[in-house]
């Protein structure tokens, strides 16, 4: 069986969450006998393609002069066309000459014209959300204007249209490009019609991570037939429920809050770091792991924030270090200021044992309010789009429903409302002072995200998808 997967990726150590996957996604693929291809875009001061075979894996490079072609901020409509993307594509498609590949595997932020083309040459195509960039302006993931109005506080997604998109572009270009507004407004909704095109039309299903797959559906109308809301982490090994249990039997003499994330503003480590500061306890530390380089702007916010004796940083870490890092860890806490929760961190930390602080998650209420409505009006159908987004069957979510809302009033202490720093150190404060319950808080998240998040293993998605 023949597998291609399109996607950035580092080939000397994976460092984000796609890169990760990609890597991991590929070892595991292998194992099965699978015949791996892997398409990465480099940059390079010339246009060409090289290919080279590691560790049995085979690796397409294309070099062109701009990695990421969606950084036209004046050219929406190239985050759906690029030429020099496209020529590379059929060059490739040409030297490998491969008929067709038995599945392909749309990772990366790259040109959307790309992912039909390559539609001609397979039977299956698989897209993988980690952002919304599928149906999303790129520019519009880090908003300059979020940052300014809330003071690098919360990005809200609450009002989506173009025109908020164009007046955020304009505050980024400084008004370099508010003459052409007109035209750039046709140019974006083509390219967010498109996107919806490439979703409903083109990709078989759109595996997309946690609430990237419910922001999809309530937000921009994408069927529920095409998603499946997915973590697929490299977490495998069943859960110490023991170890975990003794862990949280006696209160240490410190309490470590651990955040796993390269920083970012979309990751929310100044959220975190100045709830620290407010709480000011010798006894409370905070442990910052991730790649501190990929913004410097940030690192140097950050670092204006961070108090050493409250907080370590703890650099880069390595998927293998996961598991003993969290034996070590009392929460977690990861405060991404967006509606979406979509880190797979929070997953991975999760099942390795952490209790979670958590935002409030907006979708997983859209959610519950449903479900509960499909109950009080006596809906018996045997699946409802939101069980189809979670492969499972509407009775068998009504049947725990009375469990999943009692679960989820039971852990709103944990929850904290979306980039407020205030209601963190709340929650913070609240695990400190009830540190001997963290257990009973942590069993209710794995219960609530076991049905909502959907930590599949690799096998299993290999058994529905790959080997169907």
């Amino acid at each position: 069986m023949k597998i291609l997967q399109v996607g950035n990726f580092n080939l000397i150590k994976p460092r984000s969450g796609e890169e990760v996957l990609l890597d991991y996604m590929s070892k595991k693929f292998l194992e099965y006998g699978f015949e791996v291809h892997n398409i990465l875009f480099v940059p390079a001061p010339e246009v060409k393609i090289a290919n080279y075979n590691k560790n049995n894996i085979n690796y397409w490079l294309f070099y062109r002069p701009k990695p990421f072609v969606y950084m036209s901020l004046h050219e929406p409509i190239s985050e759906v066309y690029d030429e020099i993307s496209t020529l590379l594509m059929l060059e490739f498609l040409k030297r490998a000459k491969f008929d067709s590949f038995d599945v392909v595997i749309w990772h990366s932020a790259m040109p959307l014209s790309l992912i039909e083309l390559l539609r001609n040459y397979t039977s299956r195509l698989y897209l993988f959300a980690h952002s919304l960039y599928y149906i999303n302006p790129f520019w519009f993931d880090i908003s300059v204007k979020k940052i300014q109005t809330n003071v690098f506080q919360c990005f809200s997604y609450d009002n989506i249209s173009v025109d908020n998109y164009l007046e955020d572009l304009h505050i980024q270009t400084n008004n370099q490009f508010r003459q052409i507004n007109g035209y750039l407004k046709k140019q974006l909704q083509t390219r967010i019609e498109y996107g919806q095109y490439i979703l409903n039309e083109i990709a078989d299903y759109v595996f997309a991570f946690m609430d990237y797959a419910s922001a999809m559906y309530f937000d921009y109308n994408i069927s529920a037939k095409k998603l499946r809301k997915i973590a697929l982490c490299a977490i495998e090994e069943p859960i110490d429920f023991d170890f975990v249990k003794q862990k949280y039997q006696q209160k240490p003499n410190k309490f470590v809050i651990g955040c796993l994330g390269n920083w970012q503003y979309l990751k929310g480590q100044h959220i975190l770091v100045k709830s620290i500061n407010e709480i000011n306890l010798n006894d409370v530390v905070c442990q910052l792991y991730g790649s501190t380089d990929l913004n410097i702007n940030y690192k140097n916010l950050l670092a204006e924030l961070i108090n050493p004796s409250l907080i370590q940083i703890k650099d880069v870490y390595d998927i293998s270090d996961i598991k003993s890092i969290c034996n070590n860890l009392h929460i977690h806490a990861l405060p991404m200021p967006t509606k979406h929760q979509t880190a797979l961190t929070i997953i991975e930390t999760l099942y390795s044992g952490v209790t979670q602080i958590l935002t409030e998650p907006q979708y997983l209420i859209q959610e519950l309010n449903l479900l509960k409505q499909y109950k009080e009006n006596n809906v018996n159908q045997l699946n409802s789009d939101i069980a189809v987004i979670h492969e499972l069957y509407l009775h068998n979510l009504l049947d725990k429903l009375d469990t999943l809302l009692y679960n989820f009033e039971f852990i709103r202490p944990l929850l904290f409302k979306c980039g407020d720093y205030i209601t963190l150190k709340n929650s913070i404060l609240f695990a400190y002072d009830n540190f001997e319950t963290l257990f009973d808080y942590w069993q209710k998240q794995i219960e609530i995200y076991s049905v909502f998040y959907n930590k599949d293993s690799f096998d299993t998605f290999v058994r529905r998808y790959i080997l169907q």
